[in-house]
């Protein structure tokens, strides 16, 4: 093979070891910041504004809801609820009827 090499592709992948962030919450404070027509499947429901650093772990709350924080809003279906983690993670699930 006289002919040169030509490199058209080159693909790199690496993974970094790192701890994840720490998720910090100011708590205290009512976490509602007022509310807002939603509309899902089955009518649109007047919907509690949450501020997501403002819940403290255990607190819980009943959909419809929507939260909203610096990097998501989440939001939470009627017959839906939200329970914060001590950790600071969202669990939301079907509430049993």
């Amino acid at each position: 093979m006289d002919e040169p090499v030509e490199l058209v592709n080159c693909r790199v992948m690496t993974t970094v070891p790192r701890s994840a962030p720490s998720i910090e919450y100011d708590g205290g404070e009512d976490p509602q910041t007022g509310s807002r027509d939603a509309v899902f499947a089955d009518a649109v429901h007047e919907t509690p504004v949450y501020e997501r650093q403002q819940f403290s772990p255990a607190d819980s709350i009943k959909g419809p809801a929507i939260i909203e924080g610096d990097e998501s809003t989440i939001v939470v279906p009627p017959a839906w609820d939200v329970q914060v983690r001590d950790d600071g993670a969202l669990i939301a699930e079907v509430r049993e009827t």
